[in-house]
């Protein structure tokens, strides 16, 4: 009875070789998968976004106490208070995009109304996926 012709050991080599590339991209896929749940990665327009939401609304608290409540506070204050009085504005601008970045870490990419949408730079190029990112620990 004839037996099964063995292939040759450069063909099972070839499968072997195939077998384990087939196994790493598998494996590549699960972490990744795994990081975008557990929020280690996160789509760069997810991060555009962000970036956008923080700009936009740092500029907008920061032209209301430029506009409304600081010329009120610092007039006719010596410098050393003016300085006092704008670092303690600065720092609660800075407060408030902290705010925002840990909302973002937690409940994910914030949505942006339509106007602030159609702002953003390249709104028009930047429909395609976003590819992720890693984000720091």
């Amino acid at each position: 009875m004839p037996s099964a012709p063995t292939p040759p050991s450069s063909t099972l080599e070839r499968l072997r070789q195939a077998k384990i590339v087939e196994t790493e991209q598998r494996t590549l896929r699960l972490r990744r998968e795994n990081a975008v749940a557990a929020r280690q990665l996160v789509a760069k327009d997810d991060v555009e976004r962000l970036l956008v939401l923080i700009s936009t609304q740092q500029k907008a608290i920061l032209y209301q106490a430029m506009e409304s409540e600081l010329p009120v506070r610092l007039d006719g204050l010596p410098a050393g208070e003016i300085r006092s009085v704008l670092r303690t504005v600065a720092d609660g601008i800075c407060g408030r995009m902290v705010e925002i970045v840990d909302a973002f870490k937690w409940s994910g990419p914030p949505r942006l109304p339509d106007h602030e949408r159609e702002a953003t730079p390249d709104a028009a190029t930047s429909r395609r996926k976003g590819k992720p990112r890693k984000v720091g620990a």
